[in-house]
């Protein structure tokens, strides 16, 4: 739903089984109410709306011409909360009432509205226009019942999809209406179902991008087809850069949906990074090289001479890190190509996938099993930070919990360290303390969006945050993006 305009914060050679050997890759409101006059939106509840619009109906003795979806131009939808009957509006942090204002193109569009209350009841009003602005004279649509719909956040821990409601006027013309002339039954929202949601905000997964075939094709992300993504990462303007592997091929996912090509030749890219000015690096692997692709898609020979440069990440210095697979070294490369041996205080095994955090702390998954994440300093001190380089699946602490391939890292914005656990089919979160967790996937192999504990991951490899604080991962054997809603 990145079409919407809101006023507040959401609401929305690889193949076979990938078997792993020793250095091989593989893609791897709280609070009460402050008054009658406002209520302000603090909560965790998320409630998810579809737009539905309908003609309203008439009695003419010869001609019926009602409004009708076409005829609007844009729908504001404004939310409100019951108190003791009366409607309260629900402001935002600024101060705003929360509102969404959609377009005609985006009617279909499902509407979120997040950090909802429990055990509340908001009324949701659509208020349809037939021109820009929202002028009286323009509002095609009832300020009745039948243009709002009720909604109980409940405290049952489900989230539920509802339907809004928009009944649209009757067009007056010249006629004398009667009992005997046409009659057209009044249109109006049908509820699709229940319209209760769950306790507090629960994570969930949804698919973004591809259409699960797999091939190559640009175009819209929800129709477009992509063979394996191993890493992504994002841009300052919210584009998402991701290297399509088996199409030995870098692609962009625009902010309006849409998915192309970017130049240049390539032999299983696997990493990606964007930095400061929108440049996108590539570790080209089977290349042995790192591409610089630039703003204006000027496609350059970064830095070469590595044995399998599989993933890389930016320090606070704009340097940018290699870890270089088959090397068994992390490489740097400073803003002027100029290509250093990173030293550290132990040596590695099979670097693969790396990242770094807000206070230039980087983290690195090494060892044939991909099973041990360890945090390296800025002056090079590496500590083991989580797992313990056996195979397998354990929530717990430091080096007593355990992963399965590591395939991809990210650090969200409070240094929580989010881990693609490949072969457990799992996102596992890892806090600055080493405490490991698990946030999406049910352990079991295959292809299901909903709530994250419920959803399935067929080999979920790279992973990214968005602006938003939201998971992108790239389903590596499902063919498509995945998008983990954490707030």
């Amino acid at each position: 739903m990145s079409k919407q305009r809101f006023r507040m914060g959401q609401i929305a050679l690889l193949a076979g089984a990938l078997a792993l050997s020793a250095c091989s890759y593989a893609p791897v409101m709280t609070g009460n109410i402050p008054s009658q006059s406002a209520m302000v939106a603090k909560g965790k509840g998320v409630l998810t709306l579809q737009p539905q619009v309908n003609a309203g109906g008439y009695r003419l003795q010869s001609i019926v011409s009602p409004y009708t979806k076409a005829s609007i131009q844009h729908l504001v939808v404004k939310v409100f909360a019951l108190v003791n009957g009366v409607e309260v509006p629900v402001i935002d942090g600024q101060g705003n009432q929360v509102s969404a204002d959609l377009l005609n193109s985006e009617l279909d569009d499902p509407v979120t509205f997040g950090n909802l209350m429990i055990d509340t009841t908001y009324r949701i009003r659509c208020y349809a226009y037939k021109a820009a602005g929202t002028a009286g004279a323009d509002l095609i649509s009832t300020n009745d019942s039948q243009s709002y719909v009720d909604v109980v956040v409940a405290n049952d821990d489900r989230p539920v999809m509802a339907s809004l409601k928009v009944k649209l006027i009757d067009v007056i013309f010249n006629g004398e209406a009667t009992s005997s002339g046409v009659i057209v039954t009044d249109g109006g929202f049908q509820n699709n179902g229940p319209v209760t949601i769950g306790k507090g905000f629960k994570a969930f997964v949804s698919s973004i991008a591809g259409n699960g075939t797999d091939g190559y094709a640009d175009g819209p992300a929800a129709s477009a087809m992509i063979a394996n993504v191993s890493n992504l990462a994002f841009d300052s303007a919210g584009n998402l850069y991701f290297t399509d592997d088996m199409n030995y091929k870098v692609r962009k996912l625009d902010t309006n949906g849409n998915i192309t090509t970017l130049p240049g030749s390539y032999f299983h890219p696997r990493g990606v990074a964007v930095d400061a000015s929108g440049n996108v690096f590539v570790a080209d692997a089977w290349n042995r090289r790192i591409v610089k692709i630039t703003t204006d898609d000027q496609v350059e020979i970064f830095a070469s001479g590595f044995s399998n440069p599989s993933n890389i990440t930016f320090d606070l210095n704009g340097n940018l890190v290699i870890a270089d697979m088959e090397a068994s070294l992390l490489k740097k490369v400073a803003p002027n190509g100029m290509v250093t041996t990173f030293s550290t205080s132990q040596a590695f095994a099979c670097p693969s996938m790396i990242t770094s955090d807000r206070n230039g702390n980087l983290y690195l998954v090494d060892g044939p099993t991909r099973s041990a994440i360890y945090k390296i300093d800025q002056a090079g001190q590496v500590t083991l930070f989580a797992g313990n380089g056996v195979p397998g699946y354990a929530d717990g602490v430091g080096a007593a919990a355990q992963f399965n391939q590591v395939a991809g890292l990210a650090v969200d914005a409070a240094n929580n360290l989010y881990v693609s656990d490949i072969s457990d089919y799992r996102i596992r979160k890892v806090t600055p303390d080493g405490v490991v967790s698990t946030v999406a996937g049910n352990g079991i192999e295959g292809y299901q969006d909903g709530p994250a504990m419920s959803a399935q991951f067929n080999r979920n490899s790279g992973i990214a945050f968005d602006s938003t604080g939201n998971l992108i991962i790239g389903d590596y054997g499902a063919h498509r993006i995945r998008k983990l809603h954490l707030h």
